[in-house]
This record gives structure tokens, C-alpha cells and sequence, in this order.
């Protein structure tokens, strides 16, 4: 079983437990998401075997075929209804075992379940959300509050050290989910010779407890020069339509 840390990125009354039991993923979901990627389950490799559209943005192995496993099945609370979020990893299979090369990425893919009269029915369900992470795992990752009404799904790219990392924010939508709402860079390298980089970290900020506005975004960018820190700067986002702008 995997362990989701998500260090310096959220505040803590924003996190969701997560619910990783085998159960529901050796029970409920594996043929689900078999039947949903129209592929079949693989014992010896854990694994659902399915043909992408082509042209379509996802990690395929030699055979022309992408291999998806079940990463984690997520339970939690919405307006009083019962969700699972199932998060799905597709990675390349090389001599029948999954490839986990320092540089292999896997893709995301996301399927989101409501309960409805005592049965979980899908409501929306996204197969290649983005190619991300390392080492065939994908990053860190939880669902987090948008609002007092509203969850996201935040991911981030660990600290490579070397090159720049991402945090991604997803909506939850029952009938869109995976829409990318809000990214910024949480690691950037300035310039690696002098060992001069950039952090950022966020948190949400919850203004009127009352309303079911979305939460303010606000981010905490720092800048290094080896463990030598120059300066630091905050910069607040308000939602605004479909995503969050920097408040003027």
C-alpha cells in the first residue's frame, strides 16, 4: 500500500482521508474499469489491457496496447453524498513487467463514482488526464476542499532538484471532472551552476465561512541560493468563471 504525503502544499483542514482498501479495489472496481476501457484484466501484471483511440495522448507499450492499473480508490463526502474516486496509472509494459525507469511517466486517469439507492454508478470517468510523475509511479496526490460545497483533485511532482516541478488542480464535477483549474511550478531551477532556485507552496484561504464561494488561492513563493534564502513573496488568487486569477 501505497503512503500519499502531500508535504508543505495544503493546508491541513483541507485534506480528505484517503481510503486505499484492497477491497474495493480487487472487488468493485476491477471489472468496472475493465468493462469502461472495453480491455481485459491481466492477473499476472495486475493490470487492464485496452486499445487507446488513435492519436490519443496516453502511455502505450510495444504491442500498441495500454496497460492500466487501479492506484488507489479515494472515499469521501460531498453535500451529503458518498463518492469514490478511482485513480487509475497507465505505464508501459516491457517483457511482460511494468517499466519503471527513473524518466518513465505514467498517465493519470481518473473515474469518478456517486452512490445512488445503496450501488456506486459511475458519473464521469477520464482515461488520460495528463502524463506525469517517475519511476512508473505517479505523484503524490488528494482531494481537497474548493469550497464548503466543492473538491478538487491536487497533484504534485516531487522536487527533482534539477529541473522544474508542477502542482495541478482538478475539478471533481460529477459531470466534469479532471478539468484543469489551476498549476503553478512548485520547484523551479534558476540556475543550477550557482544553485539559485524558486519554492512555492499553497494553501486555500476561507474568507466568509457563510457563502459557498470558492477559496482564495494564495501561494508562497521563496527564493534560494543554496540553503541561503534570498527573499519571499505572496500572491493571492480569486476564482473567477472557471479558474482562479490573481486578485487585483
Amino acid at each position: 500500500m501505497r503512503v500519499l504525503i502531500l508535504v508543505a502544499i495544503i493546508v491541513s483542514n483541507t485534506f480528505i482521508v484517503i481510503s486505499q482498501n484492497t477491497a474495493d479495489i480487487e472487488i468493485n472496481f476491477k471489472k468496472e474499469i475493465s468493462n469502461n476501457l472495453h480491455g481485459t484484466f491481466i492477473d499476472s501484471i495486475n493490470a487492464i489491457k485496452w486499445l487507446p483511440y488513435s492519436k490519443e495522448v496516453v502511455v502505450t507499450s510495444e504491442d500498441g496496447y495500454a496497460y492500466t492499473t487501479i492506484d488507489s480508490v479515494i472515499s469521501y463526502t460531498a453535500n451529503n453524498d458518498f463518492y469514490k474516486l478511482v485513480v487509475l496509472r497507465t505505464n508501459e509494459i516491457y517483457e511482460g513487467f511494468i517499466f519503471e525507469c527513473a524518466g518513465c511517466a505514467p498517465t493519470l486517469g481518473l473515474a469518478l463514482y456517486k452512490l445512488v439507492e445503496g450501488k456506486y454508478v459511475l458519473t464521469s470517468f477520464d482515461r488520460s488526464v495528463k502524463r506525469m510523475g517517475q519511476g512508473g509511479m505517479l505523484p503524490e496526490y488528494s482531494i481537497v476542499n474548493l469550497s464548503t460545497m466543492s473538491k478538487g483533485f491536487l497533484i504534485s511532482e516531487s522536487n527533482f532538484q534539477d529541473s522544474d516541478a508542477y502542482t495541478f488542480l482538478f475539478s471533481l464535477y460529477e459531470s466534469d471532472i479532471s478539468n484543469l483549474l489551476f498549476e503553478f511550478a512548485n520547484f523551479r531551477m534558476i540556475d543550477r551552476e550557482s544553485s539559485k532556485f524558486k519554492t512555492t507552496t499553497l494553501s486555500f484561504v476561507n474568507q466568509n465561512k457563510e457563502t459557498e464561494e470558492f477559496y482564495k488561492i494564495k501561494l508562497e513563493v521563496a527564493s534560494f541560493s543554496g540553503d541561503k534564502k534570498l527573499g519571499s513573496e505572496s500572491i493571492l488568487y480569486s476564482f473567477s468563471g472557471r479558474k482562479w486569477e490573481p486578485t487585483k
